[in-house]
């Protein structure tokens, strides 16, 4: 199984919004409390303006030509006065189609991913999940990612 890792363009939108919404239900199964009901013409939305900006870029990943995976690369900007490291890559959903899940597709995509921030000189990668993601973690911690931070809610 050959895949093939690039960034996406306009005309993927329908196909990687239908990855995208599989990811919303996980979480909404997961986190009710969280998240509403998601809605494919949200997340359809959602994925046609992440692929407008310039900030934001979404990597794909295919198969035999079938996108079968996402991520949406955000590049942040912090305060060059505080920060050594100013610009950021941060991972804003990845997904992968549930029939290719556990086959190293999200790990490719990654490594992709962190191939192209360093192309663009940009030195830290960020990525949270949450924490019923045991799955997510343990392909985080096989990339190298750090806890250095955590995060905490209370829901009044």
């Amino acid at each position: 199984m050959s895949v093939n890792v690039s960034i996406a363009h306009k005309d993927d939108a329908e196909t990687i919004a239908k990855l995208f919404h599989q990811v919303s239900l996980i979480h909404y199964e997961n986190l009710k409390n969280e998240f509403k009901e998601p809605k494919f013409e949200n997340d359809f939305s959602y994925v046609k303006e992440c692929l407008e900006k310039d900030d934001i870029q979404i990597i794909k990943a295919e198969i035999n030509g079938d996108i079968c995976g996402y991520i949406i690369l955000y590049i942040h900007s912090y305060p060059q006065e505080f920060f050594v490291n100013s610009k950021r890559g941060f991972v804003g959903s990845i997904g992968v189609d549930e029939s290719y899940r556990g086959k190293g597709i999200g790990k490719t995509m990654l490594m992709f991913a962190e191939n192209h921030l360093k192309e663009q000189s940009i030195k830290v990668f960020d990525i949270d999940l949450y924490t019923f993601n045991t799955a997510a973690e343990k392909l985080y911690n096989s990339l190298g990612f750090e806890d250095i931070k955590r995060y905490k809610r209370k829901y009044l």
